[in-house]
């Protein structure tokens, strides 16, 4: 799908001209947070939560991101607050990489456990990024 032009920069193609791709895209799946950073301002406790409206479900995730895929959104980060403190994170998770997305995962790592990690393995995504700012 990428050409490299005759300066030698790469575009895409093979996407109609004159419509607009949503190339990259964020889905932050929670604003609750174990950690308590005060720098950060996604950082709820669950009974936090009600008070500015819900969580979506994992259906709800799932099909936003086949909405997205349909779109052409290539790259998607998986964020929050943090992500693995929902306990539906592996289907929504498993569901958005068989969708054949380009994943960031955004956590802070503390909640890593045997699960995860397998999944991970098992469907890595293209980045994992995380700060030490929690520490």
């Amino acid at each position: 799908m990428d050409e490299v032009r005759e300066d030698g920069r790469q575009e895409l193609s093979g996407f109609p001209q004159g419509r607009i791709y949503p190339v990259q895209a964020a889905f932050e799946l929670t604003p609750r947070c174990n950690f308590r950073c005060k720098m950060c301002y996604v950082r709820l406790d669950g009974s936090a939560v009600g008070r500015y409206g819900r969580e979506l479900s994992a259906e709800e995730w799932i099909r936003m991101g086949e909405a997205a895929a349909e779109a052409g959104t290539l790259r998607l980060t998986i964020t929050g607050g943090e992500p693995l403190v929902r306990e539906d994170f592996p289907q929504i998770y498993q569901e958005l990489t068989e969708m054949g997305f380009l994943i960031t995962l955004q956590t802070n790592l503390s909640l890593l456990d045997g699960r995860v990690m397998d999944l991970i393995a098992d469907r890595p995504p293209v980045m994992i990024k995380s700060t030490l700012y929690g520490a």
